[in-house]
C-alpha cells in the first residue's frame, strides 16, 4: 500500500494470488496507472489483513486455483467481509470459471491476458460492469443453454449470440458496433444476463430433482446412488 491516506479518486484492488512472482507483475502491471492501488496482496484472499478493512477494495482480482481450498467457499467468506468488493476470477489453464460466475463473481480473465488487458477488465468491473473472456462466457452459455432447454431461463436469440460471440473469443468492445449498443449499454445487458442465469440456477438447484436434471442437461457424471435418489424422487 503506498501511504496512510487514499484518495477518493483511486481505484483499490486487493490480489489473492499463491504464484508471488505473477503476483508481482499483475500488480506492477494494474498500477501502471497512477489511479489504481493494489493495497493488499497474499496468497490466499484470507491473509489481505486488516487493511482491507479500513480501506475496502474495490475490485478483488481472485485466484481460482487456491491452495487452501474452493474458490467459490474464498468468495462466500469475502462477500461477507466485504460485501461492496466485486471479484475478478483470475483462471489458469485447467480452471474452470463457471462455478465461480455462477457464485457471484463479476468476471474471469485468464492469468496471462490479465498482464496486458487486466487494467481495462478491473475498470469494466469496478463501474458495474461485467467482463467475460472467452472461456467465462463459455461456461455461462453452457449453463444458460441448459437452463434454457429445461423450461429455467428464456434465453433470447439475441443474448445467446452475444455469449456465442464472447465465448469465441471477441471482446465486448468489438462486439459494441455490432450490437448496436454503446459501451455502457452492452455492459448492463452482460451484467443483466449474467445475473438472470446466476437466478435461474440457483432456483434451479434447489430442486429435489436436481442432480439427475443436471447430469442429463450438462453431461456431469453421477454417483449410481445420487442418481437414483433424484429419479426415484422424479417419479413420485
Amino acid at each position: 500500500m503506498h501511504g496512510s491516506r487514499l484518495e477518493q479518486s483511486q481505484l483499490l484492488v486487493a490480489i489473492a494470488e499463491d504464484h508471488e512472482v505473477y503476483r508481482r507483475s499483475l500488480m506492477i502491471a494494474l498500477e501502471a496507472d497512477p489511479a489504481v492501488v493494489v493495497l493488499a496482496e497474499a496468497d490466499v484472499a484470507g491473509r489481505f489483513g486488516p487493511v482491507v478493512s479500513d480501506f475496502p477494495p474495490d475490485v478483488i482480482c481472485l485466484d481460482l486455483s487456491v491452495p487452501s481450498g474452493d474458490a467459490v467457499d474464498a468468495m462466500t467468506s469475502l462477500s461477507v467481509r466485504l460485501p461492496k468488493a466485486r471479484v475478478l476470477l483470475l483462471i489458469g489453464p485447467e480452471d474452470d470459471p463457471g462455478p465461480g460466475l455462477l457464485a457471484g463473481a463479476a468476471g474471469s480473465i485468464e492469468k496471462n491476458a490479465a498482464l496486458d488487458h487486466g487494467l481495462a477488465a478491473v475498470y469494466r468491473i469496478a463501474g458495474g460492469g461485467t467482463h467475460l473472456d472467452a472461456r467465462g462466457a463459455a461456461a455461462i452459455l453452457e449453463v444458460a443453454d441448459s437452463l434454457d432447454r429445461l423450461g429455467r431461463l428464456g434465453l433470447s436469440s439475441r443474448d445467446r449470440e452475444l455469449l456465442t460471440q464472447l465465448s469465441v473469443g471477441r471482446t465486448a468492445d468489438e462486439l459494441e458496433p455490432f450490437f448496436g449498443r454503446s459501451s455502457g449499454e452492452l455492459d448492463r445487458t452482460l451484467s443483466e444476463l449474467l445475473s438472470a442465469v446466476r437466478d435461474a440456477w440457483s432456483g434451479f438447484v434447489t430442486d429435489e430433482t436436481s442432480d439427475i436434471l443436471v447430469a442429463r442437461a450438462i453431461g456431469h457424471t453421477l454417483h449410481q446412488s445420487t442418481a437414483s435418489t433424484a429419479v426415484d424422487s422424479a417419479t413420485r
